[in-house]
Protein backbone atom coordinates (compact mmCIF):
# COMPACT_ATOMS: atom_id res chain seq x y z
CA UNK A 1 0.00 0.00 0.00
CA UNK A 2 2.94 2.09 0.56
CA UNK A 3 4.23 1.46 -2.33
CA UNK A 4 0.96 2.18 -4.37
CA UNK A 5 1.12 6.14 -2.49
CA UNK A 6 4.70 7.17 -3.17
CA UNK A 7 4.03 5.90 -6.61
CA UNK A 8 0.75 8.20 -7.02
CA UNK A 9 2.66 10.79 -5.53
CA UNK A 10 5.62 10.50 -7.75
CA UNK A 11 2.61 10.76 -10.56
CA UNK A 12 1.50 13.44 -9.11
CA UNK A 13 4.55 15.47 -8.90
CA UNK A 14 5.80 14.70 -12.27
CA UNK A 15 2.38 15.67 -13.91
CA UNK A 16 2.55 19.35 -12.02
CA UNK A 17 6.57 19.62 -13.38
CA UNK A 18 5.23 18.85 -17.49
CA UNK A 19 2.49 21.21 -16.66
CA UNK A 20 4.38 24.16 -15.49
CA UNK A 21 7.11 23.43 -18.53
CA UNK A 22 4.78 23.36 -20.66
CA UNK A 23 3.34 26.57 -19.82
CA UNK A 24 6.68 28.70 -19.80
CA UNK A 25 7.63 26.51 -22.99
CA UNK A 26 3.94 28.33 -24.61
CA UNK A 27 5.56 31.77 -24.54
CA UNK A 28 8.44 30.86 -26.77
CA UNK A 29 6.33 29.21 -29.12
CA UNK A 30 6.54 30.97 -32.24
CA UNK A 31 4.97 30.37 -35.64
CA UNK A 32 7.86 32.55 -37.11
CA UNK A 33 10.73 30.95 -35.89
CA UNK A 34 13.34 28.78 -38.18
CA UNK A 35 13.80 25.46 -37.21
CA UNK A 36 17.01 25.04 -39.58
CA UNK A 37 18.58 27.66 -37.43
CA UNK A 38 18.30 26.02 -34.03
CA UNK A 39 21.38 24.40 -32.61
CA UNK A 40 21.36 22.98 -29.10
CA UNK A 41 24.64 22.44 -29.12
CA UNK A 42 25.89 24.86 -26.61
CA UNK A 43 29.26 25.58 -24.99
CA UNK A 44 27.92 28.92 -23.10
CA UNK A 45 28.53 28.85 -19.13
CA UNK A 46 25.89 28.43 -17.30
CA UNK A 47 25.05 30.64 -14.06
CA UNK A 48 23.19 30.90 -11.11
CA UNK A 49 21.11 33.48 -12.53
CA UNK A 50 17.32 34.28 -12.62
CA UNK A 51 17.76 36.45 -15.17
CA UNK A 52 19.80 34.39 -17.77
CA UNK A 53 20.72 30.59 -18.29
CA UNK A 54 24.44 31.58 -20.10
CA UNK A 55 26.77 34.33 -19.45
CA UNK A 56 27.14 34.61 -23.42
CA UNK A 57 30.93 35.21 -24.49
CA UNK A 58 32.17 38.69 -25.75
CA UNK A 59 34.81 40.95 -26.17
CA UNK A 60 34.99 44.82 -25.89
CA UNK A 61 37.41 48.36 -26.96
CA UNK A 62 39.22 48.13 -24.00
CA UNK A 63 40.25 44.41 -24.18
CA UNK A 64 41.24 44.49 -27.75
CA UNK A 65 43.27 47.70 -26.77
CA UNK A 66 45.27 45.46 -24.30
CA UNK A 67 46.25 42.93 -26.64
CA UNK A 68 42.88 40.62 -26.47
CA UNK A 69 42.88 38.08 -29.09
CA UNK A 70 40.53 38.98 -32.04
CA UNK A 71 38.97 37.50 -34.78
CA UNK A 72 37.80 38.78 -38.02
CA UNK A 73 34.41 39.94 -37.09
CA UNK A 74 36.00 42.08 -33.65
CA UNK A 75 38.72 43.48 -35.20
CA UNK A 76 36.18 45.21 -37.60
CA UNK A 77 34.26 46.08 -35.21
CA UNK A 78 36.92 47.56 -32.91
CA UNK A 79 38.02 49.28 -35.96
CA UNK A 80 34.89 50.86 -37.12
CA UNK A 81 32.86 51.64 -34.64
CA UNK A 82 32.77 54.73 -32.47
CA UNK A 83 33.63 53.13 -29.07
CA UNK A 84 33.02 55.60 -27.39
CA UNK A 85 33.59 55.22 -23.07
CA UNK A 86 31.37 53.27 -20.78
CA UNK A 87 30.06 55.76 -17.50
CA UNK A 88 31.15 54.01 -14.19
CA UNK A 89 27.49 53.81 -13.79
CA UNK A 90 26.26 51.91 -16.27
CA UNK A 91 25.20 48.26 -16.50
CA UNK A 92 28.37 45.69 -16.39
CA UNK A 93 29.49 44.41 -19.46
CA UNK A 94 28.30 41.14 -18.89
CA UNK A 95 24.50 41.69 -17.90
CA UNK A 96 24.01 43.57 -21.14
CA UNK A 97 25.88 40.69 -22.83
CA UNK A 98 23.10 38.38 -21.32
CA UNK A 99 20.45 40.41 -21.61
CA UNK A 100 20.97 40.64 -25.85
CA UNK A 101 21.87 37.67 -25.96
CA UNK A 102 18.64 36.14 -24.30
CA UNK A 103 16.88 39.00 -26.55
CA UNK A 104 17.64 37.21 -29.53
CA UNK A 105 17.65 33.20 -28.82
CA UNK A 106 13.89 33.78 -27.93
CA UNK A 107 12.71 36.54 -30.71
CA UNK A 108 14.53 34.82 -33.59
CA UNK A 109 15.44 31.07 -32.62
CA UNK A 110 19.18 31.82 -33.81
CA UNK A 111 21.50 30.16 -30.94
CA UNK A 112 24.91 30.35 -32.31
CA UNK A 113 25.48 33.39 -30.92
CA UNK A 114 25.96 31.29 -27.62
CA UNK A 115 29.01 30.19 -28.39
CA UNK A 116 30.79 33.16 -30.55
CA UNK A 117 32.26 36.24 -28.85
CA UNK A 118 30.52 39.36 -29.56
CA UNK A 119 31.52 42.75 -29.20
CA UNK A 120 30.21 45.12 -26.92
CA UNK A 121 30.51 48.78 -27.43
CA UNK A 122 29.42 52.71 -26.55
CA UNK A 123 27.52 54.19 -29.42
CA UNK A 124 24.72 56.78 -30.13
CA UNK A 125 21.14 55.72 -30.76
CA UNK A 126 18.63 57.98 -31.70
CA UNK A 127 15.10 57.36 -30.55
CA UNK A 128 11.99 58.57 -29.20
CA UNK A 129 11.23 60.36 -32.68
CA UNK A 130 7.15 60.86 -33.32
CA UNK A 131 4.94 61.16 -36.27
CA UNK A 132 2.13 63.86 -37.35
CA UNK A 133 0.13 64.02 -40.20
CA UNK A 134 1.69 66.98 -41.51
CA UNK A 135 5.35 66.11 -42.45
CA UNK A 136 6.44 68.10 -45.50
CA UNK A 137 6.77 65.72 -48.15
CA UNK A 138 4.51 63.77 -49.48
CA UNK A 139 4.51 61.65 -52.75
CA UNK A 140 1.81 59.06 -53.96
CA UNK A 141 2.59 55.15 -54.57
CA UNK A 142 0.31 52.32 -55.57
CA UNK A 143 -2.71 54.10 -53.68
CA UNK A 144 -0.94 54.61 -50.66
CA UNK A 145 0.71 58.14 -48.87
CA UNK A 146 4.21 57.44 -48.13
CA UNK A 147 5.52 60.85 -46.60
CA UNK A 148 8.62 61.26 -46.26
CA UNK A 149 9.80 62.32 -42.25
CA UNK A 150 12.65 65.66 -42.50
CA UNK A 151 12.38 66.72 -39.54
CA UNK A 152 13.28 64.82 -35.88
CA UNK A 153 11.98 65.16 -32.73
CA UNK A 154 13.69 62.16 -31.10
CA UNK A 155 16.96 62.66 -29.26
CA UNK A 156 20.18 61.03 -29.24
CA UNK A 157 21.19 58.98 -26.38
CA UNK A 158 24.71 56.99 -25.51
CA UNK A 159 24.03 53.34 -25.67
CA UNK A 160 25.49 49.94 -25.63
CA UNK A 161 25.96 48.30 -28.95
CA UNK A 162 26.82 44.88 -28.64
CA UNK A 163 27.39 42.40 -32.49
CA UNK A 164 27.16 39.21 -33.12
CA UNK A 165 26.30 36.78 -35.81
CA UNK A 166 25.12 33.19 -36.56
CA UNK A 167 27.35 31.33 -38.27
CA UNK A 168 30.62 31.96 -40.05
CA UNK A 169 31.61 30.81 -43.78
CA UNK A 170 34.37 30.07 -45.58
CA UNK A 171 33.88 31.81 -49.13
CA UNK A 172 36.49 32.36 -52.25
CA UNK A 173 36.99 36.19 -50.89
CA UNK A 174 37.80 35.19 -47.50
CA UNK A 175 35.51 34.47 -44.24
CA UNK A 176 32.15 35.55 -44.13
CA UNK A 177 29.15 34.87 -42.15
CA UNK A 178 25.45 34.60 -42.95
CA UNK A 179 23.61 36.82 -40.48
CA UNK A 180 24.66 39.95 -38.65
CA UNK A 181 23.19 40.83 -35.46
CA UNK A 182 23.08 44.23 -33.52
CA UNK A 183 21.57 45.41 -30.75
CA UNK A 184 21.21 48.67 -29.02
CA UNK A 185 20.50 48.95 -25.40
CA UNK A 186 20.01 51.69 -22.83
CA UNK A 187 23.35 52.14 -20.35
CA UNK A 188 21.52 51.90 -17.25
CA UNK A 189 18.28 49.94 -17.90
CA UNK A 190 19.27 47.51 -20.37
CA UNK A 191 15.77 48.19 -22.43
CA UNK A 192 16.22 47.24 -25.61
CA UNK A 193 16.02 49.74 -28.56
CA UNK A 194 16.69 48.41 -31.75
CA UNK A 195 17.55 45.18 -32.59
CA UNK A 196 18.70 44.33 -36.46
CA UNK A 197 19.41 41.23 -38.57
CA UNK A 198 21.39 41.21 -41.54
CA UNK A 199 20.79 38.22 -43.47
CA UNK A 200 23.01 37.47 -46.46
CA UNK A 201 21.86 36.79 -49.37
CA UNK A 202 25.06 35.40 -50.34
CA UNK A 203 24.03 32.63 -48.22
CA UNK A 204 20.30 32.62 -47.86
CA UNK A 205 19.02 33.62 -50.77
CA UNK A 206 19.56 30.90 -53.31
CA UNK A 207 16.53 30.31 -54.54
CA UNK A 208 15.08 34.02 -53.48
CA UNK A 209 13.22 32.91 -50.88
CA UNK A 210 14.30 35.30 -48.43
CA UNK A 211 13.81 38.27 -51.34
CA UNK A 212 13.80 41.23 -49.16
CA UNK A 213 13.27 44.52 -51.16
CA UNK A 214 11.05 46.73 -50.24
CA UNK A 215 8.99 48.64 -52.70
CA UNK A 216 6.27 51.42 -52.28
CA UNK A 217 3.61 49.79 -52.93
CA UNK A 218 1.79 46.98 -49.80
CA UNK A 219 -1.55 45.55 -48.66
CA UNK A 220 -2.92 45.55 -45.50
CA UNK A 221 -2.53 42.11 -43.84
CA UNK A 222 -6.09 40.52 -41.70
CA UNK A 223 -6.97 37.09 -40.78
CA UNK A 224 -4.63 34.67 -38.68
CA UNK A 225 -1.59 36.06 -39.89
CA UNK A 226 -2.22 39.52 -39.04
CA UNK A 227 -3.18 37.86 -35.37
CA UNK A 228 0.14 36.02 -35.29
CA UNK A 229 2.00 38.84 -35.92
CA UNK A 230 0.50 41.23 -33.59
CA UNK A 231 0.80 38.45 -30.55
CA UNK A 232 4.59 38.14 -31.37
CA UNK A 233 5.17 41.52 -31.68
CA UNK A 234 3.49 42.23 -28.15
CA UNK A 235 5.71 38.99 -26.81
CA UNK A 236 9.14 40.78 -28.03
CA UNK A 237 8.34 44.14 -27.05
CA UNK A 238 7.59 42.39 -23.50
CA UNK A 239 10.78 40.28 -23.71
CA UNK A 240 13.09 43.59 -25.05
CA UNK A 241 12.66 45.46 -22.10
CA UNK A 242 9.78 48.05 -23.17
CA UNK A 243 6.91 48.33 -20.55
CA UNK A 244 5.12 50.85 -22.94
CA UNK A 245 1.34 49.83 -22.96
CA UNK A 246 0.42 49.48 -26.77
CA UNK A 247 -3.21 51.00 -28.00
CA UNK A 248 -3.51 50.57 -31.84
CA UNK A 249 -1.25 48.72 -34.35
CA UNK A 250 -1.45 48.28 -38.32
CA UNK A 251 0.18 45.25 -40.22
CA UNK A 252 1.07 45.40 -43.58
CA UNK A 253 2.72 43.51 -46.42
CA UNK A 254 5.48 44.35 -48.60
CA UNK A 255 7.14 41.85 -50.92
CA UNK A 256 9.18 39.69 -48.65
CA UNK A 257 8.63 41.24 -45.70
CA UNK A 258 5.57 42.32 -43.07
CA UNK A 259 5.86 44.78 -40.97
CA UNK A 260 4.04 45.35 -37.68
CA UNK A 261 3.40 49.27 -36.36
CA UNK A 262 2.22 49.38 -32.45
CA UNK A 263 1.12 52.54 -31.49
CA UNK A 264 1.44 53.97 -27.21
CA UNK A 265 0.02 57.13 -27.84
CA UNK A 266 -0.86 59.80 -30.85
CA UNK A 267 2.93 59.88 -32.90
CA UNK A 268 5.02 57.35 -30.50
CA UNK A 269 5.54 53.96 -32.57
CA UNK A 270 7.42 51.25 -32.64
CA UNK A 271 8.34 49.05 -36.05
CA UNK A 272 9.02 45.39 -36.08
CA UNK A 273 9.63 43.60 -39.21
CA UNK A 274 9.55 39.70 -40.20
CA UNK A 275 10.65 38.28 -42.93
CA UNK A 276 8.70 35.82 -45.10
CA UNK A 277 9.97 32.38 -45.50
CA UNK A 278 8.04 29.30 -46.51
CA UNK A 279 5.28 30.57 -44.93
CA UNK A 280 7.06 31.03 -41.89
CA UNK A 281 7.34 34.45 -40.00
CA UNK A 282 11.53 35.41 -39.34
CA UNK A 283 11.91 38.37 -37.06
CA UNK A 284 14.48 40.98 -38.79
CA UNK A 285 13.73 44.13 -37.35
CA UNK A 286 12.67 46.21 -34.21
CA UNK A 287 13.10 49.90 -33.61
CA UNK A 288 11.49 53.26 -32.83
CA UNK A 289 14.44 54.96 -34.38
CA UNK A 290 13.19 57.37 -37.72
CA UNK A 291 11.65 55.94 -40.46
CA UNK A 292 11.24 56.96 -44.38
CA UNK A 293 7.52 57.24 -43.72
CA UNK A 294 4.97 58.13 -41.73
CA UNK A 295 3.24 55.39 -40.00
CA UNK A 296 0.13 57.51 -39.97
CA UNK A 297 -0.58 57.26 -44.04
CA UNK A 298 -2.06 53.63 -42.42
CA UNK A 299 -5.38 52.50 -41.52
CA UNK A 300 -4.73 51.96 -37.23
CA UNK A 301 -6.87 49.29 -35.28
CA UNK A 302 -7.37 49.19 -31.64
CA UNK A 303 -5.41 45.61 -29.71
CA UNK A 304 -8.19 45.24 -27.86
CA UNK A 305 -10.20 44.82 -30.90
Amino acid sequence: MKNKKIIALTIAIVAVVLVGVLGLSRFFETSWQNENTVDNSLSADIVDNSESVFNYPFTTYEEIKNGGQTDWFTENRYVNNLNLPIPDDALPYQTIANIAGDAITYSTGLTNHQKITAYISGSVAHIGHTYGKTDAVATFHTGFEFTYSTDSNGKDVNVYKYETYNELKDTPKGKATDTIITVLLDMYTGEIYDLQISYNNEFLNPDEKFAYKLPFGCSYVDGQIEKELLSSTLEIIKLFGCREQFKRYCVLEFEGVYQVIIESSYGKVKYLEFLKENNNYMFANYTDAKHHYSPYNFEFKDISD
